[in-house]
């Protein structure tokens, strides 16, 4: 996969306004919302530590989505989007690859991303989850998946045995509309009394 270019968030939020920024705005104001700082001198003490120390770059997530931008000389970088509903339109499925104690060998691998939707969400993560479990271990899911077949397969064959005298019934029932359909098609379109 080729790593995606994405501008600096702090660009995007100077071109497109800062929806995110409400969004934290709206957390840190509310402490009854464990997402982030509960105000802004716990955030300010924060960002004052990491550049008292010269951290170069922190990594922080649960915010579903993927920003990375710098502040007095710290990067701080948004990684929360591999598996939740995704905060922000534009936001989508990724992993990083970072290599420990340089600051600029951050990649950013985006995954494929289903639309914000309930099923379309749940299917991509079984999806994912089958794939992974299948790498994995082979062998398990190929005697699982043989369980679940001769499972469905015993379940047909006890309604089969259970409902049998209602099948022999439906069967007939099948066998005289379908011989009723052909004569009524014969005598309407073809022009023959049978």
């Amino acid at each position: 996969m080729k790593p995606n270019e994405i501008e600096a968030y702090t660009d995007k939020v100077k071109q497109e306004g800062g929806f995110v920024d409400q969004k934290l705005e709206a957390y840190s104001e509310d402490g009854t919302i464990d997402h982030g700082f509960r105000n802004k001198q716990e955030a300010q003490k924060f960002e004052y530590l990491m550049s008292q120390y010269k951290v170069t770059t922190v990594y922080v997530s649960h915010i579903h989505s993927y920003f990375d931008y710098t502040k007095d000389g710290v990067r701080y970088v948004i990684s929360g989007g591999s598996g939740a509903e995704l905060l922000t339109q534009n936001s989508y499925y990724h992993y990083l690859i970072a290599k420990a104690g340089t600051t600029d060998t951050l990649t950013m691998v985006q995954l494929p991303s289903p639309a914000n939707l309930l099923l379309q969400r749940y299917g991509a993560t079984l999806s994912l989850f089958a794939q992974a479990m299948y790498k994995e271990n082979q062998a398990a899911v190929v005697l699982w998946i043989t369980g679940l077949v001769l499972l469905v397969l015993l379940l047909i064959l006890l309604l089969l045995l259970k409902f049998k005298d209602r099948l022999a019934v439906f069967r007939i029932l099948m066998k005289d509309t379908g011989r009723f359909i052909s004569k009524r098609y014969k005598e309407i379109y073809k022009g023959k009394q049978v």
